[in-house]
């Protein structure tokens, strides 16, 4: 058996966090989202991302500069609860700690206690 034809990101693959383009905005999993033991965010890139709200995929995520941190997430209105984990970078099994990245608090994301 053999897989004939391509794959394409987009059309029968799907785009992650880390593809989006500057601008773009888009819905991920909440889960992509994780705080460390000083409430800080991190955000996996390997997430898929969607163009609307797909049953979980429902974080608001949008990406507002070429860095690999410049994301801002939107948690206002969403219904998840999210537990403090030790070390984020670390907890996503078989992921690239780069693709795990600090996002900015207070100043984008509003004060979290």
């Amino acid at each position: 058996m053999a897989v004939i034809g391509n794959l394409k990101k987009g059309v029968n693959l799907e785009r992650t966090i880390e593809d989006m383009e500057v601008g773009e905005s888009g819905f991920t999993l909440p889960w992509a989202l994780s705080f460390d033991l000083e409430k800080k965010p991190y955000l996996n890139l390997e997430y898929p991302i969607s163009t609307e709200p797909l049953g979980t995929s429902a974080l608001p995520v949008t990406r507002f500069g070429p860095g690999p941190s410049d994301y801002d997430v939107d948690i206002s209105n969403l219904v998840y609860k999210w537990s403090i984990i030790r070390d984020p970078q670390s907890v996503y099994v078989g992921v690239d700690k780069s693709k795990v990245v600090p996002l900015a608090t207070e100043e984008k994301m509003g004060s979290i206690n």
